[in-house]
């Protein structure tokens, strides 16, 4: 079984060819010689190709179709001592041999590689039987949790290599004739269930976790419940809440802590976190106040700006979070209760700043009108370097948590659905009407006050993405530029008029 696969992925695929002794003592010679299986290795100098790397998987290929024995020390040589890929060929071959002399080789040398990452042939000859192979896994990571580093990386290696072969029959098309063996391995591992378990366990294990988690989400749904039913997660630690926390970060001629003290301070909860939603929110009503002053200079200036945002440049939850005489449009849902059944869907709680930012602004939206005519100075610059400043409100964006939900429930749990990212905005080039990339993001749940805005070029938390935007005269895109011409200058100053 092994053989056929090793067939498949490094030699002729179709009817097993007779490879005689001649030609396997010539294949060996040849590999000796070439560059890449030099001992010790010195790779080539910077430009020049050595010969044909499939030429030499040709050739590792012969030698293992006709188990020629005097290979067997060199293979040997090369998976301990070898490059990359003379490793990952020689331990390929020394386990589709497949002989207890050769496997005892392979696992004899694989405290290699935690510093040159592991051959798929590791994992290929600890499945070949389902039981022995999670044998030696369960003994790497008893080793691993007494303290040896090494040999929990070579657990977690393992571990993927499962996932990479369980994944083999769903990778491959139907002609495939290496499908039948696939489908094989992937039973034996079923069939196994301490593979499952030793998975659910360690999903959350630091080093194991992520290995643990995609091979969890390759089983079949009820066999992964019923593992993550044995093996229930342990809540995570509930964060300290005293103001006492702040510690050396907080000043001692103030009772209130400032912003950046609270960024520092990781995930906020309890009554520390009202601290910082009042703080957020002072910080949040300067960015409202001059989101309506660029608002009302791009109108003058002729940016034609969305029908919502005619009147201001943003939406709050109420008439009394405005700010600014101005009136803003109310949103059509009941925010309080938004935000608690979204933290309480998510299973966690929604980064500060952003929640000061939908309770005060709700919403800003500067991106021009599909096909509108844009200000003579937009000539001087490429449009979709403006990136102007877009943060939708909660009700459009806590829209994707539904379809979250729906992975989870599916999955069995949230860390094994994929990630949840809420869209706040689309990016540089969606903002002008021109296809491009995805959208800038926020990941949830978040507890901490200051979340990164993903996606977006800037890599800056969310109120500093704001105030930054804001600075550009809600343009950020023209930060990066590197010069601007005089008319985008002039324009760019009128933007900046009257902000505070």
């Amino acid at each position: 079984m092994i053989g056929r696969l090793f067939d498949y992925l490094f030699g002729p695929v179709g009817a097993r060819t007779v490879v005689s002794e001649d030609a396997a003592r010539a294949a060996l010679a040849r590999i000796v010689a070439h560059p890449e299986c030099a001992l010790p290795y010195v790779a080539p100098a910077r430009g020049r190709v050595g010969p044909a790397v499939e030429d030499l998987r040709m050739d590792f290929w012969r030698v293992t179709e006709a188990r020629h024995a005097p290979a067997i020390p060199v293979l040997a040589r090369l998976w301990a001592e070898g490059s990359w890929l003379a490793a990952d060929l020689a331990g390929g071959a020394l386990v589709a041999i497949d002989t207890k002399e050769t496997h005892a080789i392979v696992r004899g040398v694989q405290a290699h590689i935690t510093a040159r990452g592991v051959s798929r042939w590791v994992g290929a000859s600890l499945l070949a039987d389902a039981s022995a192979g999670i044998d030696e896994v369960e003994r790497l990571v008893t080793r691993g949790k007494a303290g040896d580093e090494r040999a929990l990386a070579m657990a977690a290696c393992a571990l993927r290599e499962a996932v990479t072969l369980a994944g083999v029959a769903r990778a491959r098309v139907a002609s495939s004739p290496i499908l039948a063996d696939a489908d094989r391995v992937m039973a034996r591992v079923r069939a196994e269930p301490r593979w499952l378990e030793l998975a659910a366990r360690h999903r959350r294990d630091e080093v194991l976790g992520e290995a643990a988690r995609d091979l969890l989400r390759g089983a079949p749904r009820a066999a992964r419940r019923a593992a993550l039913a044995r093996h229930p997660a342990a809540p995570p630690p509930t964060p300290k809440t005293s103001l006492d926390v702040l510690g050396p970060y907080r000043s001692a001629s103030r009772e209130t802590p400032s912003w950046d003290e609270l960024v520092a301070l990781g995930p906020i909860e309890g009554p520390l976190r009202e601290t910082a939603l009042r703080v957020a929110r002072t910080r949040m009503e300067r960015v409202a106040r001059n989101a309506d002053r660029i608002a009302a200079n791009l109108r003058a200036m002729g940016w034609p700006l969305h029908d919502h945002a005619r009147r201001s440049a943003h939406h709050v939850p109420e008439a009394r979070n405005a700010f600014t005489g101005e009136v803003r449009m109310a949103h059509d849902v009941d925010v309080d209760a938004l935000l608690a059944d979204t933290e309480r869907r998510i299973g966690g709680r929604l980064p500060v700043a952003l929640e000061a930012y939908w309770r005060v602004v709700g919403q800003i939206d500067f991106s021009p009108v599909l096909d509108a005519k844009l200000p003579d100075w937009v000539d001087d610059v490429d449009v979709e370097e403006l990136d102007p400043l877009v943060v939708w409100g909660p009700d459009f964006v806590l829209g994707s948590v539904d379809d979250w939900c729906a992975r989870v429930e599916e999955a069995g749990e949230p860390e094994l659905a994929d990630p949840l990212a809420l869209e706040i905005a689309p990016d540089r080039f969606h903002k002008m009407g021109i296809s491009g990339g995805g959208p800038y993001e926020i990941a949830v749940p978040d507890a901490r006050a200051d979340p990164p805005v993903l996606g977006a070029p800037e890599t800056l938390p969310l109120l500093a993405y704001l105030e930054h935007a804001i600075a550009w005269g809600g343009m950020p895109g023209l930060a990066r530029s590197a010069a601007l011409s005089p008319r985008v200058v002039e324009a760019l100053a009128s933007l900046r008029t009257g902000l505070d």
